[in-house]
Parts: structure tokens; sequence; C-alpha cells
């Protein structure tokens, strides 16, 4: 199931993307950030600026008590292309973004 994870965004390195950054929550309970370089097709501008809040399009693996495992569209910097993160932090698309 598609989901999207908001996120701080800004122009990537090519035009053809963007840079990606926010929070995931590890094993033992701490929060980490994490980075990468998404499609532009798979994020979502929130501000009129180059840079500020945004959407980036996941796909949920597995919940449970509140947290949702997502695989992202590109691999992080950090560690891979899974992370955790809270359920409150994912959303439909919203209306208007197509």
């Amino acid at each position: 199931m598609s989901k999207w994870l908001s996120c701080s965004i800004s122009p990537g390195q090519f035009p053809t993307e963007f840079a990606v950054a926010g929070r995931h929550y590890t094993d033992k309970g701490g929060v980490k950030g994490y980075s990468l370089f998404a499609p532009i097709d798979s994020v979502i501008s929130l501000s009129s600026a180059a840079e500020g809040p945004g959407l980036v399009q996941v796909d949920v693996i597995d919940s449970k008590d509140g947290l949702v495992l997502v695989k992202l569209p590109a691999q992080t910097f950090e560690n891979g292309q899974f992370i955790t993160v809270k359920l409150s932090e994912l959303q439909d698309k919203p209306e208007g973004n197509v």
C-alpha cells in the first residue's frame, strides 16, 4: 500500500531528483535522521519555496504499535531503503496533487 511520508525537501544534484531528509525510529526506541535523493515523481513539495516541507511516497510493509515499516523510493545514505516511522507521519496523497 502506497502512502506519503512527511519530510523536508530541497533541490537535488540533478533536475530529476529531490534531496529528502527526515527521522526514523530504531529498534531500541531511539530516533535517527535519514537522507536520500528521491526521484522527482515520488516527492510532493508543500511549499512554493525551493526548500521546505514535503512528502515522499513510500510503500507500507508492516505496522505494529503505532510504528510502520516503510520502503523508500531510493536507498538512504545511512542505512538502506527500509525505515520505521510513526503512523502519524503518513498520509494519503493530498487532494490537488497528481
